[in-house]
C-alpha cells in the first residue's frame, strides 16, 4: 500500500505554494481555496450563514466547473483527448510486479475507471433499452453517451454549467445522437417536466450541490413513472459521530465545494430522506474503498509516467489532490455511496 510519506509533504507544500498560486486549472484552484481558508477560517467559523449565502445561484456553480479552467488537469486524469471524464472512479487493484507499482485490476486509464462507475449506477437502476432517463449533472456528456451505447436508453440531460453544455452538445452532435440523447442548461432546483415522465432519474457525483437534496428526491419521486428507479452517486458522512477535525472538514468543505449545509448528512439519515419522499427499496453501498485510494494511486502513476511529458504543473496537481483525496478517505468520516430507490408500481 502507498502512504503519505514525508516526501509526499513536501511535494503538497512546495507545489501548493510556487506550482499553484499562478495556476488557472480547476484542481489548482480548489487546492489555493483550501489554503486562503486555513487563514481565514477562525473568522468565518462563527456562522454557517456565510458558506450558505455563497450558494443562492448557479453563477458560482458555473464558475466553479468552467471547463475552461482545467483542460490541463483533464488531460493529466484522461491522457485522451476525446474523454472528458471527471468522477472519481471505480477501481479494483493488483500489483504490477515487473515495474513495481500499482495498477488498477483491468483499467490502465482514467476514462476505464469512470465508466466502470457509471456502469455501477446503471446496472444499480437496471437500465434497459428504451427506458427514458433523466440525468442531472452531466458534465460533458461522457456519461450520457457511454449510457445509450452500452444500455440502448433515451436520455434528457440537465446541467448547470454553460461550457460543459456547450462541448457536451458538440460531441453528441458529432455522434448524430441528439435525437436520442438530448442536452439542456439547467438545474435540478429547476426541473420543469411533466410527472410521471421518466423510467430512470441518476445523478452521478452531483447530488451534493443540489439546493437541496432532499428537495430533489421529492421532485424526483414525482417525476418517476409507477416502478421507476431513483440512482445516485453521492458523498454523505459515516454514521458515526464526528470528532472535532471532521467538523472542521465538513465546514471547509461546505464553503469550498460548494455543498449547502442541509446536504451533510449521514447515511441513515440520507436513507430516510429518500424514504420520506416516497422511495421503497432503499438501498446505500459504500463504495469508498474503491473510490478514494484507487484515485490517489492512480496520481501517483500518472505522475510517475507522464509528468515530464505533458502540462507539468497540472500533473503536480493531480498529484496534490490525489494526496487530499488519500486524506480524505483514511482520515475523515466521508463516504462515497451508491444510492438507490424505487417509485412503486400502480395498482
Amino acid at each position: 500500500m502507498i502512504d503519505i510519506t514525508l516526501r509526499d509533504a513536501i511535494i503538497l507544500f512546495m507545489g501548493s505554494i510556487i506550482g499553484l498560486l499562478a495556476s488557472d486549472c480547476l484542481f489548482g484552484d480548489i487546492i489555493l481555496r483550501f489554503l486562503k481558508s486555513m487563514i481565514k477560517f477562525p473568522f468565518k467559523l462563527l456562522t454557517w450563514r456565510y458558506y450558505d449565502n455563497k450558494l443562492n445561484n448557479t453563477s458560482e456553480l458555473s464558475r466553479f466547473y468552467d471547463i475552461n479552467q482545467f483542460q490541463e488537469s483533464r488531460m493529466a486524469m484522461n491522457c485522451n483527448i476525446d474523454t472528458y471524464w471527471m468522477n472519481f472512479g471505480y477501481w479494483e487493484k493488483r500489483r504490477d510486479d515487473k515495474e513495481g507499482i500499482i495498477i488498477i485490476s483491468g483499467i490502465v486509464i482514467f476514462p476505464q475507471a469512470c465508466s466502470r462507475m457509471a456502469g455501477k449506477l446503471a446496472e444499480a437502476v437496471n437500465m434497459q433499452p428504451g427506458n427514458r432517463c433523466l440525468d442531472i449533472g452531466f458534465g460533458c456528456g461522457d456519461q450520457d453517451i457511454w449510457w445509450h451505447q452500452h444500455y440502448g436508453v433515451d436520455i434528457i440531460a440537465v446541467e448547470v454549467v454553460p461550457s460543459q453544455v456547450a462541448v457536451a452538445k458538440r460531441r453528441v452532435r458529432d455522434l448524430g445522437l441528439e435525437k436520442r440523447v438530448q442536452l439542456m442548461l439547467g438545474s435540478a432546483d429547476d426541473l420543469n417536466f411533466a410527472r410521471a415522465t421518466f423510467d430512470k432519474i441518476v445523478s452521478l457525483d452531483s447530488a451534493y450541490h443540489y439546493r437541496t437534496r432532499e428537495v430533489f428526491f421529492s421532485k424526483a419521486y414525482a417525476l418517476l413513472r409507477p416502478g421507476g428507479s431513483l440512482g445516485l452517486i453521492d458523498f454523505v458522512f459515516n454514521n458515526r459521530k464526528s470528532s472535532l477535525l471532521q467538523e472542521l472538514v465538513k465546514t471547509c468543505a461546505s464553503k469550498f465545494f460548494l455543498v449547502p449545509k442541509a446536504n451533510m448528512v449521514s447515511m441513515d439519515t440520507y436513507a430516510l430522506q429518500m424514504k420520506s419522499a416516497g422511495f421503497c427499496n432503499v438501498r446505500i453501498v459504500d463504495l469508498s474503498e474503491h473510490v478514494f485510494n484507487g484515485f490517489y494511486e492512480y496520481s501517483v502513476n500518472q505522475y510517475k509516467r507522464y509528468s515530464g511529458l505533458i502540462a507539468p504543473r497540472a500533473f503536480i496537481q493531480l498529484r496534490l489532490v490525489g494526496m487530499a483525496i488519500k486524506f480524505v478517505g483514511r482520515y475523515t468520516n466521508i463516504k462515497c455511496i451508491l444510492a438507490t430507490g424505487d417509485k412503486l408500481s400502480s395498482k
